[in-house]
């Protein structure tokens, strides 16, 4: 089975997230998408604000409705500090059967990349698909799968600053994550 990867802090998951993965799914050919929330990030200077509970059922009611999606506790539930090659060793020991597996990132996340754990082990065991998040025309790495997507102006950060002052967010999260949102009173 051909598996896509898209791990994050989801914090909250949005509408671009989903659209991420939909687009890697089709355009590369995968059977299937596993959305990891991290625990805590390596690189990042923040803290997630929602815990890694609410940051889990966000991520399981955004993509419920789709069968090829699935949300995994593998980062959380293995504890510490995130890293890419201890979640794709956790999920390649986890499921059975022969499968492949494909990262899928924004190019944000080329500007360090190299810096990832067992960067150079990670390249061996996956693919990495990269969509346009932050560059217009950014020299393409012949090492790396781009995928054509439409830039989505849209960030966790975003919504959250918008929630908190009060503005409007709602459009840019599924409908089962504004109610998860607003019931549970987060980002106020």
């Amino acid at each position: 089975m051909r598996i896509g990867i898209l791990g994050g802090s989801f914090d909250p998951i949005h509408n671009g997230h989903i659209e991420l993965a939909a687009t890697a799914k089709y355009k590369c050919n995968l059977n299937k998408i596993i959305f990891v929330p991290l625990n805590i990030p390596w690189l990042k200077k923040y803290e997630t604000l929602a815990n890694s509970d609410d940051r889990i059922k966000m991520c399981e009611l955004a993509i419920m409705k789709y069968d090829s999606f699935e949300c995994s506790e593998v980062d959380i539930k293995r504890g510490g500090t995130t890293y890419m090659i201890d979640t794709v060793r956790d999920l390649k020991n986890s499921l059975k059967g022969e499968n492949s597996f494909s990262i899928i990132i924004g190019d944000d996340n080329l500007e360090n990349i190299k810096e990832w754990k067992n960067y150079n082990e990670l390249r061996k065991m996956t693919e990495i698909i990269v969509a346009p998040r932050k560059y217009e025309n950014k020299k393409k790495d012949p090492n790396f799968k781009y995928i054509e997507f439409k830039r989505v102006l849209v960030s966790s950060s975003k919504i959250r600053k918008d929630i908190k002052n009060n503005s409007d967010w709602e459009n840019f999260v599924p409908e089962t994550v504004k109610n998860y949102i607003n019931k549970n009173n987060l980002y106020k």
